[in-house]
């Protein structure tokens, strides 16, 4: 069960962010919701700004990157969410314990997830992935996989 949870997660956030992510825009034209940390490498930008994917050199488990994310959206205008919007139902990496871990290829990827709402209701989602050979532990100089979206409140 938490095998096939952790590949619809895969499925849905890549099938929402991977429609136009091949298309590289212009980083000022991202939704001004979502979140690039300035040392951010390899950016891009879909769905007409309202998701982005980029690489954040941090070691596992990335808490420098997430503590910013906390930091960005915060309360009162952001709070957040013990549910992933993408999957109802389903709790997010802050309220299940941290990082989920699944098979890819010869690669172990861990991967954390959360989101935050905002007082007009709109959403935003995070996933942070790192990857490790052959079942082994996460290499000290591993990069952080990053993809945020923006979803507005359907009004």
């Amino acid at each position: 069960m938490i095998k096939l949870f952790r590949i619809l997660i895969l499925c849905g956030f890549s099938a929402v962010t991977g429609c136009e992510r091949s298309v590289e825009q212009e980083v000022g034209s991202q939704d001004s919701h979502l979140f690039v940390p300035e040392d951010a490498t390899d950016v891009k930008l879909g769905n007409r700004g309202s998701s982005v994917a980029f690489r954040v050199k941090e070691s596992y488990p990335g808490e420098r990157f997430r503590l910013a994310l906390d930091n960005q959206y915060h309360p009162p205008t952001w709070v957040k969410l013990d549910e992933l919007v993408l999957f109802p139902g389903r709790r997010s990496s802050e309220f299940t314990g941290g990082w989920a871990e699944y098979v890819e290829g010869a690669n172990v990827v861990r991967m954390w997830a959360g989101n935050w709402k905002n007082e007009d209701g709109a959403v935003v989602t995070y996933v942070v992935r790192y990857r490790s050979k052959d079942g082994g532990p996460v290499d000290p100089q591993a990069v952080a996989e990053v993809e945020g979206l923006f979803a507005r409140s359907p009004r």
